[in-house]
């Protein structure tokens, strides 16, 4: 965490994407801050001063408390919409909505480790990932797509923008589980099942990720073993 601090190079407490492949999604490129990396900084600065607390190191625990403060309202002031969090401040489809847009919530409501941005705010960026990545992709009917414009345009900037993560899909119907969107939560994740299972019977070899077509890569992935937090979460 002491290393990470490099990348925030403005000062405002939250790091920034370097404009290259430097998270996950490796082809939808992101620089300054961006809403999934930022908000994985989020959880991890709270993790951190938690262990501290375990620790008996309350010095520590405080500065990584008023540190994830000043990256929280930095994450609100540069990436909020008033209705979602944009995907980056620069890069490719910048204003896109992301799935995942607040994946270290998702950690952070799972481990127990509590509120990274306000509620109401988590409930609209995850109503807005229901209407546009879910319903307004695929007529709702194979889960939720990366990422997509505001108004449920579809993107092409990049083969990940426009691919559906299993196990991603499945953590964000857990994350809607989590903050009481029962019913949009297995909305989404039904998506998969209809994929996988009913249309293009894929069964347990399980892809990474498909795309409208249900054209496939990476079989018996092991990211969609996040299912099981839509247990956890229920």
């Amino acid at each position: 965490m002491e290393h990470l601090k490099q990348y925030d190079t403005d000062g405002d407490g939250l790091i920034e994407n370097g404009g290259f492949p430097d998270q996950t999604y490796d082809d939808w490129i992101a620089t300054g801050e961006s809403a999934y990396t930022g908000s994985l900084y989020l959880a991890a600065l709270k993790a951190t001063a938690r262990m501290a607390d375990k620790l008996g190191e309350p010095a520590t625990a405080n500065e990584y408390d008023a540190l994830e403060q000043r990256a929280a309202g930095a994450y609100v002031k540069k990436l909020w919409t008033g209705t979602y969090f944009r995907y980056a401040v620069k890069g490719q489809d910048t204003e896109a909505v992301m799935a995942e847009q607040l994946a270290g919530q998702w950690y952070a409501d799972l481990t127990g480790l509590g509120d990274l941005v306000p509620k109401e705010m988590r409930l609209s960026a995850l109503q807005k990932v229901y209407e546009t990545n879910v319903r307004r992709f695929a007529k709702g009917e194979m889960g939720a797509v990366n990422g997509i414009g505001a108004d449920g345009t579809l993107l092409h900037s990049n083969d990940q923008i426009e691919e559906v993560w299993t196990g991603a899909t499945f953590a964000i119907a857990s994350h809607m589980i989590a903050e009481g969107l029962t019913d949009e939560g297995f909305a989404t994740a039904k998506g998969v099942n209809n994929v996988v299972w009913r249309d293009r019977g894929y069964f347990f070899r399980t892809p990474e990720a498909y795309d409208i077509h249900g054209l496939f890569r990476a079989s018996m992935y092991m990211r969609p073993g996040s299912i099981w937090s839509m247990e956890y979460a229920l």
